[in-house]
């Protein structure tokens, strides 16, 4: 494909938004495109300076309304980037990506993966870890209401088919459920009832219960030890080469594209 920008969205609060600036940064260093546009979704009380230059934007923005939907440790605001199905009318997919996940390789291919009459495409999940009539039933993040119990649930930070999204009226269906509870992964995972498409476990590896792929091109740092705080963690060392500061990030901006692999 490698036509157009690279899109990404993104959540964060107060906690996640320094932490962003290296999720970013990763991107724009292994995407061969010319120009990255990342949606940053928060809810803090003053939105943080847009980036804008040749290869790269960033845009802060709010969330048309607040869904309060979280579950245990995981905060609301991760529903928050969602609406980019119903912001982003011109956009035509993008990747959405959790606040501990980082590009270590390539991105491009997972981006422009074929997702013809499928919602998105996401890693598959061990099925005995979060199969959906399983863990996360159990844990209460599966309304009665709510269909897709018999599908296997997938790793969150994928690719969205925002237009097969929108055609599907995949946001409307999630909003019917999230005021029990529930989270903003498992009401995505209901509402496409297993329609998406299969990603190799590389695009989204989890260093805290898997071997690290040799060919890794996405890590994400699943669980309560993020690298950031315990550098010693599996994969931890990827993530300082990584690591990047919004003014650095400001700096670089208009290298987009010079890092690929």
């Amino acid at each position: 494909m490698m036509n157009g920008p690279l899109r990404v969205v993104m959540s964060g609060d107060l906690v996640a938004l320094p932490v962003l600036a290296t999720c970013i940064g990763s991107l724009v260093r292994h995407s061969a495109r010319e120009r990255v546009e990342v949606d940053v979704y928060t809810r803090a009380a003053a939105l943080p300076d847009d980036v804008e230059t040749d290869g790269l934007r960033v845009h802060f923005r709010r969330p048309p309304r607040a869904v309060e939907c979280n579950l245990g440790r995981l905060p609301s605001e991760m529903f928050d980037r969602l609406w980019v199905m119903e912001d982003r009318q011109e956009w035509d997919r993008c990747l959405v990506w959790d606040w501990d996940m980082v590009a270590v390789g390539g991105v491009d291919a997972m981006y422009d993966v074929e997702m013809a009459g499928r919602y998105g495409a996401y890693v598959v999940s061990p099925k005995g870890a979060t199969y959906l009539g399983n863990k996360w039933v159990k844990r209460g993040a599966w309304a009665r209401e709510m269909p897709g119990v018999e599908q296997v649930y997938f790793r969150f930070g994928g690719v969205m088919n925002l237009d097969e999204c929108r055609r599907g009226k995949i946001m409307e269906r999630m909003l019917v459920w999230a005021h029990g509870g529930s989270t903003e992964q498992a009401l995505l995972a209901s509402a496409m009832e297993g329609n998406y498409a299969p990603l190799e476990t590389k695009f989204n590896a989890l260093p805290a219960i898997e071997e690290i792929p040799e060919d890794v091109r996405v890590l994400h740092f699943f669980g309560t030890k993020k690298p950031w705080i315990y550098p010693n963690v599996a994969g931890g060392d990827l993530w300082a080469r990584e690591a990047t500061t919004w003014g650095e990030l400001r700096k670089m901006a208009g290298q987009a594209g010079s890092l690929t692999s």
